[in-house]
């Protein structure tokens, strides 16, 4: 379980000599926590697939890198690992997820939901807020356009449906509509 062989870009990535990783085993750099996970990999590893995960690495300074793996056990029984530094990538999905959390105290401030529908596909993507003005879970609500339609107010629907048609042949160059929507309590909720 003990490093054999280690290359000059493992080293410049943990900040250790090839000396200073040589005889450390995976433990030594994982952390504690992480043993359990470690030792389930190493049971798929036994079966001979190979395995592509992130982990953090403990540099020789202390901190911890971010870190994709991609491992495998060889025939011979020995580990081969090939990481790849993914600081960068982990600082843009860091910062995207504190965007997206602004973006959406913005609109829950503003009292405003947001959808997203691919025509093609029927799909729509909806935000939290969307279904919480209806009074639902965001989980209950089918990612679906169907999901929309269903709760438009019956005297309502033709309305929404031209307003639609005329946007899609290119009438009009967004949809835009007011309406009503039924919420969880059976109230109705006008929209624009």
């Amino acid at each position: 379980g003990r490093f054999t062989e280690v290359n000059d870009a493992g080293c410049s990535l943990l900040g250790f000599s090839r000396e200073e990783i040589l005889g450390k085993t995976i433990m030594d750099l994982i952390l504690p926590e992480e043993k359990e996970r470690l030792f389930s990999h190493r049971e798929r590893f036994l079966k001979g697939e190979t395995d592509l995960g992130e982990w953090l690495l403990r540099k020789k300074d202390g901190t911890f890198l971010p870190v994709e793996v991609s491992a495998k056990i060889l025939p011979d029984g020995r580990w081969i690992a090939i990481d790849r530094d993914i600081s960068e990538r982990k600082r843009a999905e860091d910062a995207l997820h504190h965007a997206q959390e602004r973006f959406e105290l913005a609109l829950k401030g503003a009292d405003l939901a947001t959808w997203d529908w691919n025509v093609k596909t029927g799909e729509v993507i909806f935000n939290a807020r969307w279904a919480e003005m209806r009074g639902l879970h965001p989980d209950e609500v089918k990612p679906h356009v169907d999901s929309c339609l269903a709760g438009i107010h019956p005297d309502d629907l033709p309305i929404v449906q031209k307003a639609l048609v005329e946007c899609l042949e290119g009438i009009h160059s967004e949809f835009e509509c007011e309406y009503r929507v039924s919420t969880r309590s059976g109230e109705w909720l006008w929209v624009l």
